[in-house]
């Protein structure tokens, strides 16, 4: 080829952009390089010549010999056609398609070998997005078709974990649930037992990180991370989890919420699983499943709702059947299905002495019922059970030491999570309703609700059924347990018409029963002001039995128009409109507790009338001994005083006689109030000239601190008694000097509110205790300084405020928390005559 063909040609290959083309020596090294070459490579021309092509292989590739493996090919082949991953000099990755030419010289020699590289990284992007997509499509597909062939929870959870794990090819994988406050491990494969034992469940708000956002975690088992511990002690090298969560759309322009359902959880013993490329297909099937879990859920509660009413109904039913304890206890263990989390069920009866409890009744996983002891629960667990009347939830029931059980029915029944729910009846535990799963379970919130309304149930059927057998073994005394039941009891037809009464109902009201079976109505004995609550009462029993209590007390008249208070409980009568009611005259007790809190207020009142006089007594005498100790000291005929002298004790005598004359002056404006005779002397006056009218008094007390007065000009007129306001400021501003330090500042401050004009006294004082707040307006109440460490005065002054802010037809309060000082405040109605 001439020189000239030879330059046309190295310029033509110059100019090709889209394509790296290099030339080889024999060996490997680059020989020449164009400027597409150096715009895919990223190494200019003298960069790169004369150093060995490998460098644009990876390191893997590299250790298998991969470029030079390719360099023999091609020289034997002629041609080598390739695609794979190549490395620019920046260290980034590039999808390639790379062919190899050798060169001979004339006589058919190796001289080297001509290289084309061309980008394929965006066309290797698309085919592996399209691969993605179709196996995205796929694996929807699949997952969609299991789905929709149930509706029920656990069935679409397990689905939905087989799908996934398969689809990613791990061994671990779970799917938590938000169930109340709790995170809660709803379906699982694979999971070890001690890590299941420690992932179970959380509380919502201190659940890790991971549980409420995307986590992906590559750790080996000796490097420190963010795999919780309790799954690398199991091996696990790779963890993953990906929130499930759906949008809601909410009414008008708001921003669509996003409702957190739960967790989905893949781990494996594998470091390098779960790459990039299934984190991103887990994401995209992420809502598609929340959506899935969702309407299972949705699903579920209704379908548990309805299975729990239908089974306390079916139970209630066959309860109301029974009077045998015996035979209500076999209904309630054969009556719970194993569908609402109860393997096994097994109700114990406490002894009289309610220290302990046997087992009555079990039903076990398979079926069979037995009748023997079979728990016996520490005295932890009857404390709480007994006396606090609360559940107990065991998780794992064969490792706790509170449950003593028989071993051999543990490990062959597998026994694994414990519920214990009170038997309460009138604030009275009679026994305890257990609950066992043989699979490790989180009760839920509904779970522990609707076993507690079976307890309350089952309960009230067993104290019915005991006082039926009570009834029948004292037949000599009572006939039958309605007619001598120890209480008045009747039946109520659904208009309220009393179809049945007892003696106890007869002698209650003074009728007969034949002037009141089929002829009078309940609500004809009830004092007409209690009809409203009484009537939606018995209307919410009859459309739902569990929305309302079963007792309430009201007032019921009597043949001779007496009123008495009763205490009523009510029950449905099941397959019937009927109600049965008992009724229990507790006008007695009534009257007790009335007298009792009469007492009660009579001792408050002597305690704090001996206290004033203590009061009034030290208050006096402490003036007049001063008074008497001035006088005596002037009247000594051996001491001659200075005219100074004699002032000075006198000036100390006259301010002593004016302390008397204040004391003397708050009892009598106590008793005028006490007694109604204290007169107010009304004019119209601006709040300003009834402050300034006070002042003198106010300076004199607060010579030792900063008075402020923030009064506007523009306040309308009030109608007042001049000197009682006053009255009021001064005792007001008196209490804040007693209780703030010398130096801090008092502000009297008035406003307009509505109608009203609203007065604040405010320190800087110590503050009142917020359980004081609402004594410090009370009679002789007096609160001990932290300032002077003492009480002071009589506790008459803040009562006296009271009454002659109320005298005007205005309120007082006080605001305040303790260290921050205090505001007391009244109000006073504006001059309507302006």
């Amino acid at each position: 080829m001439s020189t000239e063909s030879e330059e046309h040609l190295r310029l033509l290959v110059e100019s090709i952009k889209d394509h790296a083309i290099f030339g080889l020596d024999s060996a490997g090294h680059v020989t020449s390089w164009n400027s597409g070459a150096q715009l895919i490579q990223g190494y200019q021309a003298k960069e790169i010549v004369g150093k060995h092509f490998s460098c644009f292989y990876t390191s893997q590739d590299i250790q298998s010999g991969l470029p030079e493996q390719q360099l023999r090919e091609a020289a034997a082949k002629g041609i080598v056609e390739v695609e794979g991953w190549r490395v620019r000099k920046d260290g980034s990755r590039f999808w390639a398609s790379v062919t190899i030419t050798p060169l001979q010289d004339q006589a058919g020699k190796l001289t080297g070998f001509v290289q084309v590289t061309h980008d394929l990284t965006e066309h290797k992007q698309q085919e592996e997005l399209l691969h993605r997509q179709r196996d995205e499509l796929a694996t929807k597909a699949r997952i969609t078709r299991r789905l929709l062939q149930t509706l029920r929870l656990e069935e679409r959870l397990n689905a939905i974990l087989d799908e996934v794990m398969s689809l990613v090819q791990v061994e671990i994988g779970g799917i938590y649930l938000l169930s109340g406050e709790e995170v809660i491990l709803r379906c699982w494969r694979g999971f070890p037992n001690q890590m299941r034992a420690h992932m179970l469940a959380f509380r919502a708000e201190e659940a890790p990180s991971w549980v409420r956002q995307i986590s992906i975690f590559h750790e080996t088992l000796d490097e420190p991370g963010q795999i919780p511990q309790a799954a690398k002690e199991e091996g696990i090298q790779a963890l993953v989890s990906i929130p499930l969560a759906i949008t809601k759309p909410l009414a008008g322009d708001a921003k669509p919420a996003t409702e957190w359902l739960g967790t989905l959880l893949l781990a494996s013993r594998r470091f390098d699983i779960l790459g990039e490329d299934d984190v991103l297909i887990l994401k995209t099937l992420a809502e598609e499943l929340a959506l899935a879990i969702d309407h299972s859920l949705q699903f579920h509660r209704a379908s548990q709702r309805l299975t729990r009413l239908s089974v306390l109904r079916e139970i209630d039913r066959a309860i109301i059947g029974h009077l045998s304890i015996n035979e209500i206890l076999r209904v309630v263990v054969e009556g719970v299905p194993e569908e609402l989390g109860a393997d096994a069920v097994a109700i114990s009866l406490l002894e009289e002495s309610r220290t302990r409890s046997q087992v009555c009744l079990l039903r076990l996983p398979n079926g069979t019922i037995i009748e023997e002891e079979a728990f016996t629960l520490a005295d932890s667990l009857l404390y709480w059970l007994i006396d606090r009347q609360e559940p107990v939830i065991i998780y794992d029931l064969p490792h706790d030491p509170r449950v003593q059980m028989h071993s051999k029915l543990i490990h062959k029944h597998r026994l694994t999570s414990y519920m214990a729910m009170p038997l309460v009846v009138q604030d009275e535990t009679i026994g305890i309703l257990h609950i066992l799963t043989v699979q490790p379970k989180v009760f839920a919130p509904e779970d522990v609700a609707f076993f507690q309304t079976l307890a309350g149930q089952t309960a009230i059927a067993l104290r019915s059924a005991q006082l039926f057998e009570q009834a029948l073994e004292s037949e000599r005394r009572y006939r039958t347990v309605f007619e001598n039941a120890g209480v008045a009891m009747l039946i109520i037809e659904e208009d309220t018409t009393i179809s049945l009464v007892n003696a106890g109902f007869e002698h209650l009201t003074g009728y007969s029963r034949d002037e009141i079976q089929g002829r009078k109505r309940w609500s004809e004995f009830v004092v007409k002001a209690d009809l409203p609550k009484l009537m939606e009462y018995h209307r919410l029993r009859r459309i739902d039995p569990d929305a309302a209590p079963k007792y309430y007390e009201t007032r019921l008249v009597d043949r001779w128009g007496e009123v008495k208070d009763i205490l009523v409980t009510v029950d449905m009568i099941p397959g019937t409109s009927e109600s049965l009611a008992s009724v229990l005259d507790i006008s007695e007790r009534k009257q007790a507790e009335a007298r009792a809190r009469e007492l009660q207020a009579l001792k408050e009142i002597d305690r704090l009338r001996a206290q004033l006089l203590a009061n009034v007594s030290h208050e006096l005498r402490t003036p007049l001994t001063s008074i008497r100790g001035f006088i005596s000291t002037l009247l000594r005929a051996d001491v001659s005083w200075s005219n100074e002298e004699q002032r000075d004790f006198l000036q100390t005598v006259d301010q002593e006689a004016g302390r008397l004359t204040r004391l003397i002056s708050d009892l009598l404006d106590m008793s005028r109030l006490d007694s109604g005779a204290y007169q107010l002397r009304r004019e119209k006056y601006h709040l300003a000239e009834i402050v300034k009218s006070a002042s003198s008094r106010l300076a004199s007390l607060t010579a030792k601190h900063r008075l402020q007065l923030k009064l506007p000009t523009e306040l309308p007129l009030i109608l007042a008694d001049k000197d009682g306001i006053g009255q009021v400021l001064t005792n007001l501003v008196d209490n804040a000097v007693k209780y703030s330090p010398e130096d801090t500042e008092i502000t009297i401050e008035a406003h307009l509110t509505g109608d009203e004009i609203t007065v604040s006294v405010i320190d800087q004082g110590e503050g009142i205790p917020a359980e004081l707040l609402d004594k410090v307006f009370d009679r002789f109440y007096q609160a001990e300084s932290i300032v002077s460490g003492r009480k002071s005065g009589t506790g008459l002054g803040l009562s006296i405020c009271k009454g002659i802010i109320e005298a005007h037809g205005g309120r007082i309060w006080v605001e305040s928390k303790l260290g921050e000082g205090s505001r007391f405040s009244f109000s006073l109605p504006v001059s309507k005559e302006g």
